[in-house]
């Protein structure tokens, strides 16, 4: 899902942190079979979809490593492509895994946080 096309719950996100774990604890060589294996790279593409659309904030240093890759992430967010595709896209271009699901993450685990304070409030 992306999230700003529903009201994105608790649940909905804990999943989604839970799914993108094993690749955030993975080495590189394990992250190439865990995203063959497994259907993690429409998680990957949500992150990524959300950080280029700025649902999920990253800092300046972070972005500015991203600019690298941006003709990558945004193939990774066209639905031009398949899963295959996008696979070889992420396994050629190494090295923007390694800053794209730490900010994903803490952009989940930031909103988990406002979503969880806001229903605290209510």
């Amino acid at each position: 899902m992306r999230f700003q096309n529903r009201n994105v719950g608790i649940k909905y996100l804990q999943k989604y942190i839970k799914k993108l774990e094993p690749l955030l604890k993975a080495k590189k060589k394990d992250r190439k079979l865990i995203l063959k294996n497994q259907n993690l790279i429409n998680y990957v593409c949500q992150g990524v979809y959300n950080i280029l659309h700025g649902k999920i904030p990253i800092n300046k240093e972070t972005r500015h490593k991203l600019l690298r890759f941006r003709s990558k992430l945004h193939a990774l967010c066209d639905n031009k492509h398949s899963k295959d595709e996008k696979i070889k896209i992420v396994n050629q271009t190494g090295g923007f895994l390694n800053l794209v699901i730490p900010a994903v993450a803490s952009g989940v685990i930031g909103l988990i946080t406002s979503l969880v304070e806001r229903k605290i409030s209510s």
